[in-house]
């Protein structure tokens, strides 16, 4: 049965949204768990269905429609910005997950154009706390949590950010359009190749569009980043180009439709450190929510 909470007036439950995203994340399926089920055509209509539903103000409907792929629809409210939040959530009954679909948050109510995707929640160690506190001070309209690890499947269809034919990425067409900015954090090691060339140096975080030259929320968040004190990369077609999220398929599906997008790549030591993350986050999500930024 669906499990939806909120019931006429009845306020819902309040949680700790960081602390829920990452007890989420411990319990994802890790590398060779092959735990990322294909999708029906069939299913990806009825989840994103529901997903539009909840965005348009019917979580009950939301609920409904998820309910056969083994999803609840949960309404809860923020702590830290008091928003009433609805948690698509993939039940486990056994303990296992069926899919490895993801978690995926939507606000309701006004909201920014703005989309969180944290595609690499296992696998890029700490972007679900930054992808949430982005979430929360960017005001942002849906957070996605991709629900494996990113090297789950042997076959590489696991990989959402390079691979099209996932949950995450119909999630992302269905909630994308010309007017939404997406925001997706990932991860680098302070040593390798990728740190060792490309004009990245002793970087702090790559800032990309995935295109070049950047466009004007690339720029802004470049900017804020370097006002609070962040070594910068940006990339402009050069430098920093193997972190540049060139090959991203939600990138791609930004510039079809003629969205903004925001690739962040973060240094581990920026990822360890929770005072540095969450300025990052905060900054990151201040500077994409605000109206001038997020149209």
């Amino acid at each position: 049965m669906p499990f939806l909470t909120a019931c006429g007036g009845t306020r819902p439950t309040t949680v700790n949204l960081e602390d829920l995203v990452v007890s989420f994340v411990a319990t994802i399926p890790g590398r060779g768990s092959e735990a990322m089920t294909l999708l029906t055509a069939a299913e990806v209509r009825r989840f994103v269905a529901g997903v539009r539903a909840a965005r348009d103000g019917d979580p009950r409907r939301a609920a409904e429609l998820v309910d056969p792929l083994a999803y609840g629809v949960r309404a809860v409210v923020d702590s830290v910005t008091d928003r009433r939040l609805y948690l698509f959530e993939e039940r486990r009954s056994d303990g296992s997950r069926p899919h490895g679909w993801g978690l995926y948050v939507i606000a309701a109510g006004a909201s920014r154009p703005l989309l969180v995707e944290v595609s690499h929640p296992l696998h890029d160690i700490n972007t679900p706390q930054v992808g949430v506190v982005a979430f929360q001070h960017g005001h942002a309209a849906g957070l996605l949590v991709a629900g494996t690890h990113r090297y789950a499947n042997d076959d590489g269809s696991s990989d959402v950010a390079h691979e099209d034919r996932t949950m995450f990425a119909a999630v992302n067409r269905a909630l994308v359009g010309r007017r939404e900015t997406v925001l997706q954090p990932h991860g680098f090691d302070d040593a390798g190749p990728s740190k060792d060339s490309g004009g990245i140096g002793d970087s702090d975080v790559v800032v990309s569009a995935g295109t070049a030259p950047p466009p004007p929320a690339v720029d802004a968040v470049t900017a804020a980043l370097r006002g609070e004190g962040f070594a910068v990369c940006e990339y402009d077609g050069d430098r920093c180009a193997d972190l540049g999220g060139t090959r991203n398929v939600q990138g791609e599906c930004c510039r079809q439709v003629g969205a903004t997008f925001v690739h962040l790549e973060l240094d581990r030591a920026v990822r360890d450190d929770p005072t540095r993350r969450a300025l990052l986050a905060r900054t990151v999500g201040k500077t994409l929510g605000s109206a001038r930024n997020a149209s």
